[in-house]
């Protein structure tokens, strides 16, 4: 096992080589729940970055609306305003789980630091099961069909896709338009074909995102072309003095991201952190506006009951001589704010969903 205790066992460090048998059950339990609440609180992070949660199966996304004063005369009355600007999305709500099993003299034999590698494995299973249910929304570009047993068939809309709705846009005409925010760039990344002007651009011209930070996403095939770019700063290294006349970047954004922070892209007005996420397929670069007024770009749908919430050991199971353990999570994401990301591919003349990613995934 690694050198570390997994979290909520540290109070048994010493007691890892005995077996789970003579420790006693409310120990055991007690460090697994412990394990189990820090991994939720974990995973909460990383869908928060993404994502919104919602109980709801549907409802509408009403885009913010923009006036002008209406021309009166000294008798004149102005209309009153109506609400517009409305689109419907819905969310699919799966279920997946793990067990874990053995027989009677594998129980036996069982160690405390077996045990934690076997719950560590668990709590990795859904990480991963979530990262790809998060990716997924992401990726997939087309409204996909998800069978509701109690709502029927509901549309899962991905991010703004160039179909049929509005979205505001800061431009001269100030007027509504369709949009398309799965971009594709077939050359490499260079300071004349830099993605993170193209996708900061898109971002920023909804109002609803003004104030943003943006957060870029990349894969670590992309780490060397990124750096190499005029306006990109590294993030300061504490091992290395820095001469008085060399630019340094200040201090990160406080907010949770998956991977590790690299550094700045901030050539003119473009203003783009870049976090190196190597579970990235390669070539696909992920732009979140985080804190923009309009909402987060995904939902998250999961029961009402807390019961049901989160990931959680949920049933065991003794059959002898064989005995389980049963661990589920229910999900689902779908888009929301559906201006609020931006998804690029890099090399392609045009956008394609990486395999594996095409809603709806398992």
């Amino acid at each position: 096992m690694a050198n570390h205790a997994l979290y909520g066992f540290e109070n048994l460090t010493s007691r890892m080589s005995e077996r789970v048998t003579t420790i006693g059950v409310d120990d055991v339990l007690d460090a697994i729940n412990q394990s189990l609440e820090e991994h939720n609180r974990q995973l909460n992070a990383l869908v928060g970055l993404f994502a919104e949660t919602t109980t709801d199966f549907q409802t509408q996304y009403r885009t913010p609306v923009h006036y002008r004063l209406q021309p009166l005369d000294e008798n004149g009355r102005a209309e009153p305003i109506r609400r517009a600007g409305a689109y419907t999305c819905a969310w699919p709500l799966k279920q997946a789980g793990l067990a874990r099993g053995e027989n009677y003299v594998t129980g036996v034999k069982t160690t405390l630091a077996e045990l934690a590698m076997d719950i560590a494995a668990i709590e990795e299973a859904d990480a991963r099961w979530m990262r790809d249910q998060i990716l997924a929304a992401l990726f997939n570009n087309v409204t996909w069909t998800y069978p509701d047993d109690l709502h029927g068939d509901l549309s899962i809309q991905p991010l703004a896709n160039g179909d049929a709705v509005t979205y505001n846009l800061r431009t001269g005409d100030d007027i509504p338009a369709t949009d398309n925010h799965y971009l594709a760039q077939a050359k490499a990344i260079s300071d004349t074909d830099n993605p993170f002007e193209t996708a900061w651009e898109e971002l920023m011209e909804h109002p609803e995102n003004a104030g943003a930070e943006v957060i870029a996403l990349v894969p670590y095939n992309l780490r060397s072309s990124i750096r190499a770019l005029t306006d990109y700063y590294d993030a300061p290294d504490a091992n290395i003095n820095y001469g008085n006349d060399t630019a340094l970047l200040g201090a990160f954004p406080n907010i949770a991201v998956p991977g590790e922070m690299l550094g700045y892209v901030g050539g003119g007005r473009t203003k783009v952190w870049v976090c190196e996420w190597r579970s990235l397929p390669n070539n696909y670069i992920i732009h979140v506006a985080v804190g923009a007024p309009a909402g987060k770009p995904l939902r998250m749908r999961q029961h009402e009951e807390a019961e049901l919430q989160g990931f959680k050991m949920v049933a065991t199971r003794e059959d002898y001589p064989y005995s389980e353990s049963q661990w589920l999570r229910f999900a689902g994401f779908g888009g929301w704010a559906r201006v609020s990301a931006t998804v690029t591919l890099i090399g392609s003349a045009s956008y394609v969903i990486p395999p594996g990613y095409a809603e709806p995934v398992p």
